[in-house]
């Protein structure tokens, strides 16, 4: 993949994600990852927040200003909340910020995807600061989502994060999808 987590499960609160499910907890931790980089070429890495506790946006950006392998952060905040104006101004203030990493941006409204209250505001403050929206795990919904954000921001910078497998049946519509996603010039896939 083209980032990394950082978590450490021994911290006294825990935390909401430590690798992979139905395994036991990993420790991801700069010096785990220097440990798997030699002979690899890798010469950066971008941390992207897998917790959603704003706490732990300043930890992650801790950990990566602590090692020069770490070459920009992906946070974690909800655009929709009357507060991610000031918490977006916090953590930008670290050269280090690239931008967020949210995904259900989204709620239904009498059958249609439409934005939840508040997140088109929040989609133009993250555009206007030249950071991004990173958005994970792909479904149909996330897709369509991803296209209703870039309709609220247009200069909004999205980058789909860990592009599915589909079902050949669904074929005709991820291509529609994705070739309406394609046609937007700061729209990115890894």
């Amino acid at each position: 993949d083209t980032h990394v987590h950082l978590f450490d499960p021994s911290r006294p609160q825990g935390v909401p994600y430590s690798g992979p499910r139905g395994q036991p907890p990993q420790m991801a931790l700069p010096a785990y990852y220097r440990l798997q980089i030699p002979g690899t070429g890798i010469t950066g890495a971008v941390v992207v927040e897998a917790s959603p506790w704003i706490e732990d946006n300043l930890w992650i950006l801790e950990r990566a200003n602590s090692d020069s392998l770490f070459v920009g952060v992906v946070g974690s905040l909800d655009p929709s909340k009357p507060d991610f104006g000031e918490y977006l101004n916090r953590f930008s203030k670290d050269p280090l910020w690239k931008g967020i990493r949210y995904a259900r941006i989204w709620q239904m409204d009498n059958g249609k995807q439409v934005l939840k209250p508040g997140m088109a505001e929040g989609l133009k403050l993250l555009s206007q600061a030249g950071q991004t929206l990173d958005m994970a795990n792909p479904s149909f919904d996330l897709l369509r989502g991803a296209l209703l954000a870039m309709d609220a921001a247009p200069d909004l910078h999205v980058v789909m994060d860990h592009m599915p497998s589909l079902d050949p049946e669904t074929q005709p519509l991820y291509d529609s999808l994705i070739a309406e996603l394609g046609s937007r010039p700061n729209f990115a896939i890894k």
